[in-house]
C-alpha cells in the first residue's frame, strides 16, 4: 500500500468543499423554488382554466337551455292552442330564423294520434325561408331521437348523427315528448349542428398550442381541432388504443359529471399535457381544456435558469477570493508537511524554522516538535483499539435494552382486560438472546400469543426474533388462522436466507367470547394447561417441523375449548434442557411435578416457581440457553364472576 499517496492541497480541498456546499444550496434553492412555484402556477392554471371553462360552458349551456326552452314552448303551443298547421309552421319558422344555432325542428306524431290535425314534418333552415319535409312515422320509429323519449317519457339529447334527409350535416337533437293526460302524442325535436358547436368552442385561447374539445355522454369526441378524431373516436377508444389507464379513468370521471385538473402520462396524443374537464349540466356532456406542460411552466423554467446563472457567478467570485486567502495559509503548512515526512522517515534532527504565519500555524509548529517520540503512535493505536472495543460493548448493551423493550410488560394489556392474567419471563443466556414471547389483542374479541425459539444466540438470532415478532403483528389482522400465518413466516425465512432462520414456534389465537383457542405448534416444545383441580393436560403434538428450513411444509392446527380458570403454561427448550453440575437435564417430569405441587393459581407465581426450580437445579446464575416462560390465566367471560380463588388455591 502506498503510504505517500498524493492528496489534494488544502486550498483545493477548501475550494472543493465550498463548491460542493454552494452546489447543495443551489440545488436546494432551485428545487424549493420549483416546488413552490410549480404549486402556485398549477393553482393559477387551474383557476384560469376553470374560468375559461365556465365561460365556454356558459356560452354552450345558454344555447342548449335556449333550445330546450324553445322545445317546451312548441309543446305548450300545440297542447294549449288549437292552431292550424300553417300557423304553427309560421311560429316555428320564426324560431328557426331568429336562432341561427337551430338547423331544423321536427314534429313527429304517433299513428292514430294528432293535435289540431298536425302532420309529422320537419322544417329546415335556409336563407329565404324554412323548407318543410313530411315525416313517415314508420321510418323514424326506431331512431334514437324518437324511440328513447317515447319510451322514457322524458326529454333526451341524442348522440350526434348525420341528417341524410335534410342539409346533410352532423347534428345533435333535443327531443321532448308531447304528453297530455298521460297519453303520448309524439315528439318535438330541435337539431343543433356540430359545426355551430365547434365554432363556439374553438375560439378559446389556451397558451400557444392549447385547445378545447367536447365529448358526449357516451364519450364520443364531437368537437376537436383534429378533424380525424371528431365522430370517429371516443375518449375510451383512445385510451384502449394507447393502453392509457389514466385517460380511461378521466373519461369515467367526465361521464360521472365530475370536475378535475390532471397531468396526463402514458403515450396518448395528450400525454405530457394538463387537462381540465367540467360537465355540461343540460345534456351530461363534458368540456375539456388541454394545455401543454412546457407552456404551463415556461415562465418558471426561465426563472430557474436565471437563478442558476446568478448562483454560478456568485460561486466563481467567492471561489477566487477563498483561493487567494487560502494560499497565504497553505504555504507554511506545506513546509510543516515536509518536516512531518522527515519525522516519518525517522529523521528527528531536522530544524523547523518558525514563520510569520497566523498565530495558529505558529503554535502548531512549536507543538509539533514535542511529538517526535514514537510512543505516541503506540498510545494512539491503543486508544483506537480500546475505543472500538468499548463501542462494541455499548452497541451490544444497547441492542439488549432494545430487545427487552420489544417484550411485552407483564399485566400491561390494553384496557386491562379482566378475562386474562399474563406473566412472562425471558432471561437470555448472553446479553442478547434468540427466544421470544409476545401477546396482544387483535381486536376486542380476539387475543393472540406467541412463543418462539430461534437457533443460536447473539445479534443474528435477536434480529430474526425481531423480524418474526414484527411479521406476526403486521399480518395477524389479515390472516386469521394460526397455521396460515406461520406459513407466511416460514416462506419469508426461507426466501431471505437469514443466518439464524431455524425457528420453533407455538402461536395461538383465543376467542375471548367463547374461550375457543386455535393454535399451531411448529417444532416447539409441548404446551401445558393446568385446570382448577390442579390436574395437567399436556399437548405435545407438533403440527410441522421447525420453520425456515423447507419452504413448502404443511402446517396444521388444533383447537382447545378452555374451561373456567384454565392456566396455559408455555416455555422454550431452555427450561427442560437446563443442565445440572452433574450434566443431568431438568426434563419434563420435574416441570410437571412443580406445576402439580403449586397451590396458588396465579401466572406470576407459576412462572417464578419454574424459574426458581431451574436455578436450584442447575446451581448456576446463568444457563447456556435462553430461559423463556409465558403463563396465561383465562376466566371465561360469561361465568367470570363465579370464579373465587383463595390464597391457598
Amino acid at each position: 500500500m502506498n503510504l505517500f499517496k498524493k492528496h489534494q492541497s488544502l486550498a483545493q480541498q477548501i475550494i472543493l468543499f465550498i463548491f460542493s456546499f454552494i452546489l447543495l444550496i443551489l440545488f436546494m434553492s432551485i428545487w424549493t423554488t420549483h416546488y413552490l412555484m410549480s404549486r402556485v402556477m398549477i393553482s393559477n392554471a387551474r383557476e384560469a382554466l376553470s374560468y375559461l371553462s365556465n365561460e365556454c360552458i356558459y356560452k354552450v349551456e345558454s344555447r342548449l337551455t335556449k333550445i330546450q326552452a324553445h322545445a317546451a314552448d312548441i309543446r305548450s303551443m300545440l297542447l294549449l292552442f288549437d292552431l292550424k298547421q300553417n300557423v304553427a309552421d309560421q311560429y316555428i319558422s320564426d324560431l328557426i330564423y331568429n336562432n341561427p344555432e337551430i338547423e331544423s325542428i321536427s314534429l313527429a306524431f304517433e299513428s292514430g294520434t294528432s293535435i289540431g290535425n298536425q302532420q309529422s314534418r320537419t322544417l329546415y333552415s335556409y336563407l329565404e325561408k324554412p323548407e318543410v319535409t313530411n315525416i313517415n312515422i314508420d321510418e323514424i320509429r326506431n331512431l334514437d331521437w324518437y324511440q328513447i323519449p317515447m319510451n322514457l317519457k322524458r326529454s333526451y339529447w341524442s348522440e350526434p348523427w348525420f341528417d341524410s334527409t335534410g342539409k346533410k350535416i352532423m347534428v345533435s337533437s333535443y327531443s321532448l315528448p308531447i304528453i297530455k293526460d298521460g297519453q303520448i302524442y309524439g315528439v318535438v325535436r330541435i337539431d343543433l349542428s356540430l359545426s355551430y358547436l365547434q365554432r363556439m368552442v374553438m375560439p378559446v385561447q389556451l397558451k400557444k398550442t392549447g385547445y378545447s374539445f367536447i365529448i358526449t355522454h357516451n364519450g364520443t369526441i364531437i368537437t376537436h381541432p383534429a378533424d380525424s378524431l371528431v365522430m370517429n373516436e371516443t375518449i375510451f377508444s383512445l385510451a384502449q388504443q394507447y393502453e392509457d389507464k389514466q385517460l380511461r379513468n378521466i373519461g369515467r370521471s367526465m361521464l360521472n359529471g365530475s370536475k378535475g385538473f390532471e397531468q396526463l402520462a402514458g403515450s396518448s396524443p395528450m400525454s405530457g399535457k394538463w387537462i381540465y374537464y367540467a360537465p355540461l349540466i343540460s345534456n351530461s356532456w363534458a368540456l375539456c381544456l388541454v394545455v401543454d406542460d412546457k407552456e404551463l411552466f415556461e415562465d418558471l423554467n426561465a426563472l430557474l435558469w436565471i437563478q442558476a446563472f446568478i448562483a454560478i457567478i456568485a460561486f466563481l467570485a467567492l471561489a477566487i477570493i477563498i483561493y487567494a486567502r487560502t494560499l497565504h495559509i497553505y504555504k507554511p503548512i506545506k513546509r510543516l508537511t515536509k518536516v512531518a515526512q522527515e519525522f516519518g522517515n525517522g529523521n528527528f534532527e531536522i530544524e523547523l524554522i518558525p514563520t510569520n504565519a497566523v498565530n495558529e500555524i505558529y503554535m502548531l509548529e512549536n507543538s509539533f516538535m514535542t511529538m517526535r517520540e514514537s510512543l505516541l503512535d503506540y498510545i494512539a493505536n491503543l486508544k483506537a483499539t480500546t475505543d472500538e472495543k468499548d463501542k462494541i460493548v455499548t452497541d451490544v448493551r444497547f441492542a439488549s435494552e432494545i430487545q427487552k423493550k420489544l417484550i411485552p410488560q407483564n399485566y400491561e394489556l390494553p384496557g386491562q382486560n379482566p378475562e386474562l392474567k399474563i406473566f412472562g419471563i425471558l432471561e437470555p443466556a448472553t446479553d442478547i438472546g434468540g427466544d421470544l414471547y409476545d401477546y396482544f389483542f387483535i381486536d376486542n374479541n380476539r387475543f393472540c400469543y406467541v412463543i418462539a425459539d430461534v437457533l443460536g444466540k447473539g445479534i443474528a438470532a435477536a434480529m430474526t426474533m425481531t423480524m418474526v415478532s414484527t411479521l406476526i403483528r403486521s399480518k395477524v389482522h389479515n390472516i386469521t388462522k394460526p397455521n396460515d400465518l406461520l406459513k407466511d413466516i416460514n416462506i419469508f425465512l426461507c426466501e431471505n436466507n437469514i443466518e439464524s432462520n431455524f425457528v420453533t414456534i407455538n402461536l395461538g389465537i383465543l376467542d375471548l367470547r367463547t374461550g375457543l383457542l386455535e393454535y399451531s405448534n411448529a417444532g416447539h416444545v409441548p404446551l401445558y394447561i393446568k385446570k382448577l383441580d390442579r390436574s395437567l393436560v399436556k399437548y405435545a403434538e407438533t403440527h410441522s417441523t421447525a420453520m425456515g428450513i423447507f419452504p413448502n411444509i404443511t402446517i396444521g392446527s388444533d383447537t382447545i375449548q378452555l374451561d373456567l380458570g384454565d392456566e396455559l403454561i408455555l416455555f422454550t427448550d431452555g427450561i427442560t434442557e437446563a443442565i445440572s453440575k452433574t450434566e443431568v437435564f431438568f426434563g419434563y417430569q420435574r416441570l410437571e411435578n412443580i406445576l402439580s405441587d403449586l397451590q396458588q393459581h396465579h401466572p406470576e407465581v407459576t412462572a417464578q416457581a419454574i424459574l426458581e426450580a431451574i436455578r436450584k437445579f442447575s446451581e448456576v446464575e446463568k444457563q447456556d440457553d435462553d430461559l423463556t416462560i409465558l403463563v396465561i390465566d383465562f376466566v371465561h367471560p360469561k361465568i367470570k364472576t363465579k370464579l373465587i380463588v383463595s390464597p391457598e388455591g
